[in-house]
């Protein structure tokens, strides 16, 4: 009779769930060498690290369950796992929402997410699609989820090259788990594609590599606004920008300490404008190498960047409406600015742009530029002047 109780409860406090592992008890010595992981291959997977459930906004029609490598299961509404379980999620793009409705997955305890995002677009082809079409495909798919975290050694790919509106619009915003990025291989983008995208991930310490060559406008947007623990950004090749395609981009990153590389040397309006606002680690910006500016281009672009000391040169001969508007307002320790223009009649283009500023400096002028202003529209009152290059 004790042994039938046993049995009983041991059936009752299950829950259902499939059982995998090798069932020869032949795990660890003989038997076939398990196939080294391939996050292509894989479906988007969350590695779960302790009991709980996954919940579903605005669940897509289709989506579709495997879990510990069973059988393909609907979702019908949350999904609740033990510590250890593996739940691979599918889904086709054909039901993604285009409008505010976004599609959005939260877990209550910590997991890991790895595999190939594609399988919610395409259950079967996933391994070799990398085209999306449906815009907003992935917009705030994880947003607010601080329970997300890297696997050490499984990847989460995101291997799209052809990219849509909004796809991955706040897909990882608020993921203050996430410590690293995935690798995002795209090198034409699409408007507003990876804004916000970062956004609020304050355990993030390194971007990733952004190729991208044809940009759109907003494309970049706030990408990684308040990625507080974000020390190093990387290089921006496109030569060309687009409408507010920088904007905002690493505002409020106090850990950032030196700015990347801006190749670009054709400007548009509002490109880089409040870029590095509150980036009060900054120490160091490099050379922003466009003379043909754009309407608001560099607008309060070192708002608040109290540890910067020296200014990038500024080579543009001719400013327009706006263009250096409130530039380094606020920059406390600024004490060294370059700027070579002989033309600053444009609305303005210097407004306040070394107000709050240090009380004394050196400032570097074009040699023929003979009508700057003083004040926080021009040279900064009580600071030296020397024509550039320095007699």
């Amino acid at each position: 009779m004790l042994l039938l109780a046993t049995v009983i409860l041991s059936f009752v406090g299950c829950k259902q769930a499939i059982v995998v592992g090798n069932q020869s008890g032949n795990q660890n010595g003989g038997g076939t060498t398990p196939a080294a992981f391939n996050a292509r291959e894989t479906p988007l997977t969350l590695e779960t690290t302790q009991d709980g459930r996954i919940t579903f906004t605005n669940k897509r029609a289709s989506l579709q369950y495997k879990i510990n490598g069973g059988e393909l299961q609907n979702v019908i509404g949350n999904l609740y796992y033990d510590a250890g379980d593996k739940i691979e999620l599918f889904a086709n793009e054909e039901d993604v929402s285009t409008n505010s409705s976004r599609f959005m997955i939260q877990c209550s305890s910590d997991c890991y997410i790895y595999g190939n995002i594609m399988s919610l677009l395409d259950p079967t082809n996933y391994k070799t699609k990398t085209e999306i079409t449906a815009n907003y495909a992935f917009a705030a798919l994880f947003v607010g989820n601080t329970h997300i975290k890297k696997h050490g050694e499984k990847e989460l790919v995101l291997p799209a090259t052809t990219l849509t509106e909004g796809c991955y619009f706040q897909m990882f915003s608020g993921c203050s788990g996430l410590t690293s990025a995935p690798a995002l291989p795209a090198t034409t983008l699409a408007k507003i594609c990876y804004s916000s995208m970062f956004s609020r991930c304050t355990s993030l310490t390194s971007a990733p590599a952004l190729p991208a060559m044809t940009l759109a406008e907003s494309c970049y947007t706030s990408m990684f606004s308040d990625c507080s623990g974000l020390t190093s950004a990387p290089a921006l090749p496109a030569t060309t920008l687009a409408k507010s395609c920088y904007e905002y981009m690493f505002i409020r990153c106090s850990g950032l300490t030196s700015a990347p590389v801006i190749s670009a040397t054709t400007l548009a309006e509002s490109c880089c404008k409040q870029m590095f606002s509150g980036c009060s680690g900054l120490t160091s910006a490099l050379a922003l190498p466009a003379t043909t500016l754009a309407e608001s281009c560099y607008e309060y672009m070192f708002e608040e960047c109290t540890s910067l000391q020296s200014s990038p040169v500024l080579s543009a001969p001719v400013l327009v409406k706006k263009c250096y508007y409130g530039m380094f307002y606020r920059c406390s320790r600024l004490n060294s600015i370059t700027c070579l223009a002989t033309d600053t009649s444009a609305e303005d283009c210097t407004a306040i742009w070394a107000a709050f500023i240090a009380s004394s400096g050196t400032f570097t002028k074009a040699a023929s530029m003979t009508n700057w202003t003083n004040g926080n529209y021009g040279i900064p009152n009580g600071w030296t002047v020397v024509d550039y290059p320095a007699q």
